[in-house]
């Protein structure tokens, strides 16, 4: 009796590792087989063989599930309704009540995700590797910034770059010049 092998979740396979992993097995030539029960023998091995270089060269694929609280759901589709009804009628009431819902919405989705840090940084553990999952978004290198083409010419290094934008900034923020020649002496 052959069987496929059952895996609960989703799996990703590297095919081309799988080959490779079925090429480097040693298998026997059915050409030589002289019986049914050296047959089945060798298609069990052969059947176990694949299902190991399946197991080996495969990982779970990790489900991308978000939760969105019921509270939220249900103040979204009320937001979302009186939109709706106000772009149906402009009527100020309507508007209002959009606006409201909205900032209850914002308010609600500040305090899931202030909650859900909060959650994640106390289940932080030195011993298990969190800590280290934790902080590696954080220690990503920053983008260079692209070549930047002034009046000047063009700022290639970080020092002509900052350069070049604390003189932008300067002349955007100057203060205007609102004196009166006639009423100062």
């Amino acid at each position: 009796e052959y069987s496929i092998p059952k895996y609960p979740g989703k799996l990703k396979t590297n095919w081309k590792k799988f080959e490779d992993t079925l090429k480097n097995s040693e298998f026997i030539n059915p050409h030589f087989v002289n019986t049914v029960e050296q047959f089945d023998s060798i298609v069990c091995r052969l059947e176990d063989e694949i299902i190991n270089a399946k197991i080996s060269t495969s990982h779970p694929v990790k489900e991308n599930y978000i939760y969105h609280d019921s509270k939220l759901r249900e103040l979204n589709s009320e937001r979302n309704l009186a939109r709706k009804m106000f772009q149906t009628y402009r009527d100020s009431v309507l508007k209002r009540k959009h606006n409201k819902l909205n900032k209850q919405i914002n308010k609600l989705d500040q305090k899931i995700e202030n909650d859900t840090f909060t959650n994640e940084l106390l289940n932080i553990n030195a011993t298990d590797g969190t800590v280290w999952k934790f902080v590696t978004p954080f220690k990503k290198k920053t983008k260079n910034i692209p070549s930047l083409n002034g009046p000047a010419g063009i700022a290639n290094t970080d020092l002509e770059k900052a350069n070049f934008l604390a003189e932008s900034l300067e002349t955007q923020f100057t203060l205007n010049n609102i004196t009166n020649p006639d009423t100062e002496e």
